[in-house]
């Protein structure tokens, strides 16, 4: 691959980082998640990932990525209609399937199924410890699940 495919690949992931730690810092004090963000790091990760696809010719992870970012995304709008999160959640489900998507179907699976385990764990915790409060911001599990998604992705 060449250094330029690489430079565009690693801004990429900069980028999902960086937006995704802002992210979650305004979703653990708020429980929200701006669109301005949430839509920034959509459009960038788009834009960085056809790009690095038109520099290594690589199409169908393009292609899977976007695909996998309206799947995510169709998901948690179904949970969003039973009432199980809220609409920030559902957009960012959209940029986070973008870059697991990116990496291959299995991390979609992976990094969506490790946000919801953690998510659910502190879930139970807050129920054993009678809180009335159990709210639980979503996002930074989100971001944390693609994380998770692309160290499996590394090591594979």
């Amino acid at each position: 691959m060449d250094r330029l495919a690489e430079l565009v690949g690693m801004l990429a992931w900069m980028s999902f980082v960086v937006t995704g730690a802002y992210l979650t810092r305004i979703d653990m004090k708020e429980h929200r998640l701006p669109n301005i963000i949430v839509l920034s790091a959509g459009g960038g990760g788009v834009l960085s990932i056809a790009l690095y696809s038109a520099l290594t010719q690589s199409w169908g992870a393009f292609g899977r990525a976007v695909l996998a970012a309206v799947i995510n995304m169709v998901i948690f709008l179904s949970i969003s209609v039973l009432g199980g999160m809220g609409m920030g959640d559902v957009k960012y489900a959209a940029v986070t399937g973008l870059y697991l998507g990116w990496l291959g179907w299995e991390y979609l699976w992976w990094g969506s199924f490790l946000a919801f385990a953690a998510a659910g764990a502190l879930a139970v915790v807050h129920i054993l410890r009678r809180r009335t409060r159990t709210a639980i911001a979503f996002g930074p599990f989100m971001f944390g699940g693609v994380i998770a998604g692309s160290l499996l992705s590394a090591a594979a």
